[in-house]
């Protein structure tokens, strides 16, 4: 009999606070299950009908003992399931799925629910409940689905108060921004084929505490294991580490956060970070800003900076650098040629001398699908933003931040950002 089953979300489950125990429970959801194959390992997604939205499965055998949902592989399924195991980090947790029963009945997504999908699951999670400052956050107003099979759902936003929260709209860019301190009710509306939804959400504006910071150049000449308090803009992420370069007119360092922070930050936000200011190894290893909290988020989407970045330096000449701490501070404009080598398990790339190839510098990284957005490049001369690192103090490598195209846009790094 599951009469009794409570039908719900996998939105809905993911929103539930860990302090709300649900482990007792069983869930019936439309939901996608996805089979990712890792190395060694497959891990089993049961995503919303988003195709993003949700967690894995918890697995005791590297995936083989949930076989069984091989054959459901990429498709809508009625799913009967526990939350449970909710994933523990020292700053958040995220439940976990056990599936009893997966049912395979031809779901197909009702259109006439795309104005409310696009709002719930595209309008509303754009926002936060408060702000400090101008988030100046761009805003979607077209929403499509491929994989549910419609397009065009539109949104539109409007103020209670527009003189806490004010929307632009340039050449269809859409803004959302902050403005005097207080608190506004936000209304997102979905428009699709004569039918429409909307949800509101209350927002609040607060004025910065003021908070003491520094520039990145002086975060870096700071004494080691110090806690430093920095502001700059978020740039690209990091390689086989969780977190993301922070630079200012004056220098770029490496931030290393948890998951959990990272998930709240995105390029081109301005913030102000604390941590510890270290080298990864003694006698050696990488300067870093460690275990790092985010003490103000401004938002917003900003350009960072070039001015610090070193841009007359071949690869031969990077080369020529010595191992050193002081040397994985430094990010160089540097045109290279690239070269991927991919096996089924591994995948290296070399960004290599335009005069002699038999020099270059390897990128660091931990897993076959890190550098995978550089195999486009395969063989190619490019120009690009190159940081050199030595996390394990063991010589240095490279670390992509970004790929300048012949029109001078870029195409960013963002493993870490999703």
């Amino acid at each position: 009999d599951k009469s009794w089953i409570e039908e719900t979300t996998v939105k809905n489950i993911m929103d539930t606070p860990v302090s709300e125990n649900i482990t007792n429970k069983i869930f019936k959801v439309n939901a996608l299950v996805k089979k990712v194959d890792g190395t060694g390992f497959i891990n089993y997604y049961i995503d919303d009908i988003d195709g993003k939205t949700g967690s894995y499965v918890y697995t005791q055998c590297n995936g083989s003992d949930f076989d069984w949902l091989d054959k459901f592989d990429n498709k809508f399924c009625t799913v009967y399931m526990v939350a449970q195991n909710a994933k523990s980090s020292s700053s958040g947790c995220v439940w976990r799925f056990l599936p009893i029963e997966v049912i395979d009945e031809g779901y197909t997504f009702d259109t006439n629910d795309a104005a409310k999908y696009a709002v719930v699951y595209h309008g509303i999670p754009q926002f936060l409940n408060s702000y400090s400052g101008d988030p100046a956050i761009v805003l979607e107003t077209l929403v499509s689905s491929e994989l549910l099979g419609f397009e065009g759902v539109v949104l539109s936003y409007a103020s209670s108060d527009e003189s806490v929260v004010y929307f632009t709209n340039e050449n269809g860019v859409v803004t959302f921004h902050g403005g005097a301190a207080g608190t506004a009710t936000v209304t997102v509306t979905g428009s699709y084929n004569g039918k429409e939804y909307y949800a509101k959400v209350d927002i609040s504006i607060t004025e910065n505490d003021d908070v003491d910071y520094i520039g990145v150049k002086d975060a870096i000449n700071a004494e080691n294991n110090s806690s430093v308090t920095v502001k700059g803009i978020v740039g690209p992420s990091l390689v086989n580490q969780t977190g993301f370069y922070l630079i200012d007119e004056n220098g770029a360092i490496p931030v290393r956060v948890t998951s959990d922070i990272m998930a709240t930050v995105q390029i081109g936000n301005e913030v102000v970070v604390s941590g510890t200011r270290t080298i990864t190894k003694d006698g050696g290893g990488q300067i870093c800003i460690d275990t790092a909290t985010i003490v103000v988020n401004n938002y917003g989407s900003h350009d960072y900076s070039t001015n610090s970045f070193v841009k007359d330096k071949t690869i031969a000449e990077l080369r020529e650098i010595a191992d050193s701490a002081e040397a994985t501070t430094g990010v160089y404009i540097t045109t290279a040629k690239v070269y991927v080598n991919s096996t089924p398990f591994s995948l290296t790339v070399q960004m290599q001398d335009t005069e002699n190839n038999a020099t270059y510098i390897l990128l660091y990284s931990g897993g076959k699908d890190q550098y995978n957005w550089l195999k486009d490049y395969d063989g190619q001369t490019i120009t690009v933003e190159l940081a050199l690192c030595d996390w394990n103090a063991k010589g240095l490598k490279g670390c992509v931040l970004a790929v300048v195209l012949e029109d001078g846009s870029k195409v960013l790094n963002t493993l870490n950002f999703k």
